[in-house]
């Protein structure tokens, strides 16, 4: 085969990720937050799950020679990380392998997905590096930590190429003795390449039949059955991971790991985007699991016996950041009558995770855990997907007996309420009228006494749902229900609020004076918060949008229904507190208070602090 030679790893990736230029998105995410220019505070853990973001592909290898295996990932948004092992099976902080090059501070994270594969692909004792990136892969030799020239063995001009995203890893298929790419595509085939001149991708048959999987799908050679013959593990997108059994005459049929209904995570837990690598991890002699996913996670599963998987926890580092999966929201309360904020964060697989602040100067939390009922883990209601339920909770004391309660928003657009009773206890879904609240995407409550009668109301946004696509002929259903309302409470007691009905909203742009006012409904204002954004005695709602985030003023009397009017220069909108995200909101967590935000890809919980905006 022909290599196209690249005269440095910098050189090479650097070209291999200048479209579009996201390289290292994650390292910037840990310095300044998803808003790069306003330099926010990316909020961390002093211990907690090891984490790349999103859409974990694992490997192992001793890349920096000291003798204990670190741990290499790559994730869904361009990053190729570095986790030095450290002691107590804690991994160290990520560290970047990709050069960041020109990340302009306000760019967004891409989808571009890495996958590395590390090993001794000759036989000289030296480690390389096989590296999928996007459609592409390329080959490095590692040297005391830092990887030498490298080549591109597919996707370059004049070589094989497949539909990305390509994961590599490499396995002797054709029983030369001498180890062979094997690669899974975009559209879930699995493909072998011999290492020399002149060849072609071929299909990887078992069983005389081709190799496919649910994308994406990741690839892992090991000797699984220790009978001295590679195997074959494919990770797929339905968390399924598929054993291909080598022998003399070929691969056999698959069977899954740890039957059809498998569990990778802790808890019981569903996993997607399972991306496996097979390493003896506890040393006693088999091989066991890692297991990254989509949450940007990796799982350990211990092998207890020939055939019995055990899960054994996420693996973990020290000053993990807050990440409670993609498309975080966080609510603050002091959860532990400490006095100060801890953060309750939901996730897009709908689970809700405390994380309690230590004591101390600066703003450190404590390693996540998940709350939980008497029946069992706090989850969102699922809609049209049973995994992606897109949580998004609420402190309140919403029964008025003096403790904080959780709501939970979710991808249904059901308000769920759990009542803290030395305990918490679920109370079923927020009504109105006797019917359930729903709104049209994923909703986004926000409890408040909004008329200062002493009891819990009630706004609710109404997001949509991240990555909808609608196909050829199938129509967007309209959508009906305003993007934010207000619920009163009407109760004249203590205990669950009742509401008998919701009120959109009203929401204007205002310029000179009053001369120019303008309905909002097109920025898409999917959540609001009250708050006194300007300043003690001023009455704001902080206002996220499909636009960014504004700090709209009420113009109604104490009691009345909220009219938010944001001011503008003319026609033109003003800059926003920030650019479009998933989600942001007020919080107080030092002095003055300051906004939380976080983005879809990453799902990092940020804080930017009130002295980064203008008065």
């Amino acid at each position: 085969m022909r290599m196209t030679r690249v005269l440095t790893i910098v050189a090479a990736l650097a070209a291999a990720v200048c479209q579009p230029v996201d390289a290292q998105q994650m390292m910037r995410m840990l310095e300044r937050g998803p808003v790069g220019y306003l330099h926010g505070q990316t909020l961390v853990q002093q211990t907690g799950n090891l984490t790349v973001g999103d859409f974990a592909h694992p490997a192992v290898a001793d890349w920096n020679g000291d003798g204990r295996p670190d741990l290499i990932v790559g994730s869904g948004y361009g990053d190729l990380l570095l986790f030095a092992a450290g002691e107590e099976e804690l991994f160290g902080p990520a560290q970047s392998l990709i050069p960041e090059g020109d990340v302009r501070l306000d760019a967004a994270p891409e989808r571009r997905q890495v996958s590395p594969w590390v090993g001794d692909l000759d036989g000289d004792g030296e480690l390389d590096l096989l590296l999928g990136l996007g459609d592409s892969v390329y080959r490095y030799r590692v040297v005391g930590g830092a990887p030498s020239e490298g080549v591109a063995v597919l996707g370059e001009t004049g070589l094989p190429k497949l539909p990305g995203p390509v994961a590599p890893c490499a396995m002797d298929c054709n029983g030369d003795g001498t180890l062979d790419l094997v690669m899974t595509d975009g559209r879930g085939n699995v493909c072998w390449l011999p290492m020399g001149e002149g060849y072609g991708c071929q299909a990887l048959t078992a069983a005389g039949a081709p190799i496919t999987a649910t994308p994406p799908a990741r690839p892992c050679a090991c000797d699984w059955d220790g009978d001295g013959t590679d195997d074959l593990l494919v990770g797929d997108g339905d968390g399924q991971v598929t054993l291909y059994r080598g022998s003399a005459v070929g691969l056999s049929a698959g069977e899954a790991l740890g039957g059809s209904d498998v569990r990778w995570l802790p808890g019981g837990i569903a996993v997607r985007a399972a991306a496996p690598w097979a390493t003896d991890r506890d040393g006693d002699g088999d091989v066991d699991l890692l297991i990254g996913c989509r949450r940007g996670f990796v799982a350990l599963v211990e092998r207890l016996a020939p055939a019995r998987l055990q899960v054994a926890g996420h693996l973990q580092q020290s000053n993990a950041p807050v990440d409670a999966g993609r498309c975080a929201v966080a609510a603050p309360g002091d959860w532990d009558g400490d006095g100060d904020v801890d953060l309750v964060v939901g996730g897009e697989d709908g689970f809700v995770t405390l994380f309690e602040r230590l004591p101390g100067a600066g703003i450190v939390l404590a390693r996540g855990r998940r709350i939980a009922d008497a029946g069992g883990l706090v989850r969102a209601e699922a809609g049209d997907d049973e995994y992606l339920r897109y949580a998004a909770p609420a402190l309140a004391d919403w029964d008025a007996d003096g403790d904080l309660d959780v709501l939970v928003g979710c991808g249904s657009g059901a308000v769920l309420v759990w009542e803290n009773d030395s305990g918490l206890r679920a109370a079923g879904p927020v009504q109105v009228s006797g019917r359930r609240l729903t709104v049209g995407g994923i909703a986004m409550p926000a409890p408040h006494d909004a008329n200062g009668d002493g009891d819990m109301d009630l706004y609710v946004g109404a997001r949509a749902l991240p990555g909808r696509e609608f196909g050829m002929g199938e129509m967007q259903p309209p959508r009906l229900a305003p993007a934010c309302a207000y619920f009163e409470n009407i109760a004249n007691a203590a205990g669950q609020p009742l509401f008998a009905k919701g009120v959109p909203v009203a929401m204007s742009l205002v310029s000179g004076g009053d001369s120019l006012r303008r309905d909002a409904d097109f920025l898409a204002p999917y959540a609001t918060w009250p708050g006194q954004w300007r300043g003690p005695g001023s009455d704001d709602f902080v206002t996220a949008t499909g636009y960014g985030t504004f700090a709209f003023t009420n113009s109604s009397r104490r009691g009345a229904y909220a009219r938010l009017e944001l001011a503008c220069l003319g026609r033109s909108l003003p800059s926003p507190l920030l650019p479009p995200l998933y989600w942001a909101r007020p919080v107080q967590m030092g002095p003055g208070g300051g906004l939380m935000a976080a983005d879809e890809a990453y799902g990092f919980v940020c804080y930017y602090p009130r002295e980064l905006f203008p008065r």
